[in-house]
């Protein structure tokens, strides 16, 4: 286990919010208004970035859809199609397929 994640969202406007609230994962972010601090003072640290890599975006945005959709069981519906490309595509990357694979 590695130090727990913690994220702060400053001054989302109401779709940003509504959004986060649909999907279940409102409750796992700090969200704070206009006058308060946007950037932690200290004991963080900024995401890594990196070039572009097709394989890595497509894993990591279907590790990012498969745990929306164990956290909250309504996008389970929203994003089992997405769920199901993503990891095909996943596969075919690993294999050095050209995306979309000619199905």
């Amino acid at each position: 286990d590695g130090p727990a994640l913690h994220f702060v969202l400053a001054s989302p406007n109401d779709r940003v919010t509504d959004l986060l609230d649909n999907l279940g994962v409102l409750p796992l972010v700090e969200v704070v208004s206009t006058g308060q601090p946007t950037a932690p003072a200290s004991g963080f640290d900024a995401l890594p970035t990196s070039a572009p890599d097709r394989l890595a975006d497509a894993a990591c945005c279907l590790d990012a859809h498969r745990l929306l959709m164990a956290l909250h069981p309504e996008n389970v519906s929203r994003f089992a199609t997405l769920e199901k490309y993503l990891a095909a595509e996943v596969e075919r990357s690993a294999a050095g397929d050209p995306p979309g694979g000619g199905d």
